[in-house]
């Protein structure tokens, strides 16, 4: 099993702006807060959360925006207390 990482922001793989990106989407700073601790995530979750951060989808409600990576959601985050939204399948 991968090794677990502290995203505290003291080893970052990706530039600033992107974990800061992912932190915001995911809710990772309520995570920190309500936890009193840095949310754990292998890495290949958290580079799948920071994908997932960069990416604009458009979804079912008309809405463009982000669509977190599940695996790396806190259930501290406010965003998606109703369920993430559903993207517009792509055709091919």
């Amino acid at each position: 099993m991968p090794a677990q990482r502290q995203l505290d922001g003291t080893r970052q793989p990706r530039p600033l702006w992107q974990h800061a990106c992912a932190v915001v989407l995911h809710g990772w700073a309520e995570h920190a807060y309500h936890e009193a601790g840095p949310i754990m995530l292998s890495e290949a979750d958290y580079l799948a959360a920071i994908k997932a951060a960069q990416k604009v989808v458009l979804c079912k409600d008309g809405k463009s925006q982000p669509i977190p990576y599940k695996g790396a959601l806190s259930p501290h985050c406010p965003h998606f207390k109703d369920g993430l939204p559903e993207p517009v399948p792509v055709k091919e």
